[in-house]
């Protein structure tokens, strides 16, 4: 995709392995940017699948996360699955615990540093305290 779309990509269009999301600064920009990356498809070649298609979305789902006009935002139901796990009394508990943090670690400012513990827990030690 970073061969096809080159410098548009991240102004007017995100891709994410084969998944393209073409975004507009104002509605009336639309019809031009999809017409712009229509082409750019075209030339190289590209085929679309027809029924993944869809158009002018104020907000959905991407990757996990929720994308809008306002920008991406944290899953609610990751966010969710953390608050409701219970105490953690097993290393696999850790692991779970971690995983769903590095999901969200975009949205926790300095993640790796407040995690430390949680990490310093997974190594391998003949008791799990």
């Amino acid at each position: 995709m970073l061969h096809v779309f080159g410098e548009h990509i991240g102004s007017m269009v995100e891709a994410y392995v084969d998944d393209i999301v073409v975004k507009s600064k104002g509605q009336g920009d639309l019809i031009k940017d999809l017409d712009i990356a229509f082409g750019y498809l075209c030339v190289n070649k590209i085929k679309l699948n027809p029924e993944k298609f869809i158009f002018s979305v104020p907000r959905g789902m991407l990757l996990g996360y929720i994308v809008s006009q306002h920008g991406i935002e944290a899953n609610p139901e990751k966010v969710s699955a953390i608050a409701k796990m219970g105490p953690i009394r097993v290393v696999k508990g850790v692991q779970k615990v971690t995983g769903c943090l590095a999901a969200l670690s975009r949205f926790i400012l300095r993640l790796g540093e407040k995690a430390l513990p949680l990490y310093r827990l997974l190594k391998k030690t003949e008791r799990f305290t």
